[in-house]
């Protein structure tokens, strides 16, 4: 996984040289939101690796749990000793599916708030560069009518 993650971070390093060389403006740009996905990636990778933790331990626990219950029942004699085991390993399957969901509910939060928190941030973006073309378009309005003013101005004059 390390290798990987180098090899993105010479992939970026790569890509910046050669939008420096081309002359491209908003380098910057690009390396930001490179770095926002893998932030992303790191995000998401850190939340599914935590929930894959999570259902290994929750599935060890129902996997004990069941083999006791079964053994329970093979040793039972009696019908309400059966009945017991039974419960026991009806008890065990209703816990295990309660804490899946459980280890479930927890990494689709974090999830939600990775991509809630690009999503908000890609929209900062946006709007930031319409405020910015906005700027950019009334100073090229405001240049391109100068001269038709001076135009204007000297032709009223003569």
């Amino acid at each position: 996984m390390e290798a990987k993650r180098e090899d993105v971070t010479a992939g970026v390093g790569r890509m910046s040289g050669l939008l420096d060389w081309w002359g491209v403006e908003g380098n910057e740009a690009v390396g930001e939101r490179i770095k926002r996905f893998q932030q992303l990636a790191s995000g998401l990778r850190h939340a599914y690796s935590e929930a894959y933790t999570e259902e290994i331990d929750a599935l060890n626990a129902a996997n004990d749990r069941l083999a006791k219950s079964v053994q329970g029942l093979l040793r039972s004699r009696k019908s309400d000793e059966f009945f017991s085991a039974q419960m026991d390993i009806f008890t065990g399957l209703m816990e295990s599916a309660s804490r899946q969901v459980t280890t479930w509910s927890e990494p689709s939060r974090k999830i939600q708030q990775c991509c809630t928190t690009v999503a908000r941030e890609s929209a900062e973006d946006m709007r930031q560069h319409s405020v910015e073309a906005a700027r950019e378009g009334a100073k090229t309005a405001r240049e391109e009518q100068q001269p038709l003013r001076r135009t204007t101005g000297e032709g009223a004059r003569g």
